[in-house]
Formats: C-alpha cells, structure tokens, sequence
C-alpha cells in the first residue's frame, strides 16, 4: 500500500459522501475512497495525538502513518467489518492501541520498570512484547465504544442522569475530575461517586461485567486513566 500522508489540507471534492458510503467504497477495494476517509478523520486523529505527545510533531507523524497503513491493511484483507463499527471508531482504536504500543516499547528500549516513581512495572511488561492487538480484538473494542456512544446519546434509557451522562461525556472527552468538578461546581469527590455509578449503570445496559472500581464502562481504564488529569 501507498502510505497517506497525514496532513491533509486539500478542499475535499466528495464531502456530500457520508463516510459509510465511502466505507463501503473503500471495503470493495476504492482506494480513492480510502483516501477520502483519511482527509476527513485524519486531521482529528493527529490532534488527539499531538495532544498525547505534547506536540511531538515526528514522532507522531510516524504512528499516524502505523495506523492508516493498519486501517487500509484490516480494509483490503476484509478483516474491518463496517456492521461492527464506524470506520472512525476502528480508525481511533488503531490509534490508540498504536499510542499503547509506541509508550511500551518507549519504556522497554529506555529500561523505565520499576524503582522509579511513575515507571512501568516490569510485571506489567511481562510477556507483552509490543502491545499490538489482533484486527478482532480491535474491532471488538470499537463496537463497544459505539454500543456505549449510542447509550450515552439516549441516555436515559440507561437509566443515566443529566449529570451523570454530562460526568462521562466530558471524562471520555479528556477533563479531569477536578477540573470538572470545579466546572460543574460540585465536589471532586461527588464527581467520582456519580461517575463509578454511571460506569455501573452502563455496564448493566450493555452487558458487560466489571468487577475493578476503577474501570470505564468498556470493561477497560480508558477513561479512568485521565481522571485526575
């Protein structure tokens, strides 16, 4: 495959196309397609990762080429499957699982385990050798990351309150517990108390189990990690 490039500034002569059309395009082999999705995702993803690596603008340059040439590998193998997830929910997981990955790999070559405050844990390296996650198991987290997008969207139906659908929202957005307690004005540890109750309450509507009180609503620490951003 052609890697794309990840800046793309260019006016996009098919915007009219919503991204499902241009995914179905892209899954029966349109490469024109393919890059059509990337002018419209790629300009969010790089931001996100920016963002993560404080502007490191090479460093994440190289891990938005990893992912787009993953994305069009899982599309042009038939591994991505559009009824699953939104070819923008699969792309995100890529990322993510490729910022994962690029963080453990950071800490093995620089020998960042243990004895150091803040290092990773030697355990937690153990038998992990870069992190890398099959197409399945990336799928599956993005069709869960939908299943919990559309239960955030309707809410109620989860039984979620305003402000308890506000608390995980802004949480998955990034914002720290006390930065929003202090928005909300409210207290950081009322914050935490309807946010566990939140995750729980979502849990149940989709079904998914999770015994640790300091997991998202996914089963996995995603948002958890950035709360006391």
């Amino acid at each position: 495959m052609r890697p794309v490039s990840s800046d793309s500034n260019s006016a996009d002569p098919n915007r009219s196309v919503t991204l499902a059309e241009l995914t179905r395009r892209a899954c029966q082999g349109e490469h024109a397609a393919f890059e059509q999705i990337h002018h419209r995702v790629g300009t969010g993803l790089r931001r996100m990762l920016l963002a993560r690596s404080g502007g490191r603008d090479e460093q994440v340059e190289e891990i938005c080429q990893q992912v787009w040439t993953a994305v069009w590998k899982a599309i042009a193998e038939g591994k991505y499957d559009p009824s699953r997830s939104a070819i923008t929910t699969f792309t995100y997981a890529v990322a993510n699982n490729a910022w994962v990955t690029h963080l453990r790999r950071f800490a093995r070559d620089r020998g960042f385990v243990d004895g150091l405050p803040g290092t990773v844990s030697a355990d937690a390296l153990a038998g992990e050798s870069t992190g890398e996650a099959s197409v399945d198991e990336l799928m599956a987290e993005a069709e869960l990351v939908d299943r919990v997008r559309v239960c955030l969207q309707d809410h109620a139906a989860a039984g979620l309150t305003d402000l308890e659908r506000a608390i995980v929202s802004a949480i998955a957005a990034g914002e720290g517990d006390r930065a929003l307690a202090r928005r909300l004005g409210v207290s950081s540890s009322t914050v935490n108390v309807r946010k566990h109750a939140a995750y729980a309450k979502i849990r149940a509507f989709l079904g998914v189990s999770g015994d640790t009180p300091n997991e998202g609503p996914t089963g996995a620490k995603s948002l958890d990690e950035r709360s006391d951003a």
